[in-house]
């Protein structure tokens, strides 16, 4: 893949390489990138808060969005 920037304007095509895509460890043998999906397999009477557990111990993450498809179950909101 590359970016493209065609400017009209001015007679000027820029292909480039896109950057690497940071990669941040989250435990010894967890990596994960922004663009990463998790797929979370725990059954289907599962509970938000069993999820969360799971999360929690598994991954030692504290979840902020929860989505199923497109639909938002769960979002976390800040009182400031």
């Amino acid at each position: 893949m590359k970016n493209g920037f065609i400017n009209l304007a001015v007679p000027i095509v820029q292909l480039t390489e896109p950057m690497k895509v940071e990669t941040i460890k989250l435990a010894e043998d967890v990596n994960v990138t922004l663009w990463d999906r998790w797929d979370v397999k725990l059954g289907k009477d599962v509970t938000i808060q069993q999820l969360f557990e799971h999360l929690r111990t598994t991954y030692h993450l504290e979840p902020v969005n929860v989505f199923r498809s497109s639909s938002i179950v769960y979002t976390q909101v800040h009182k400031g």
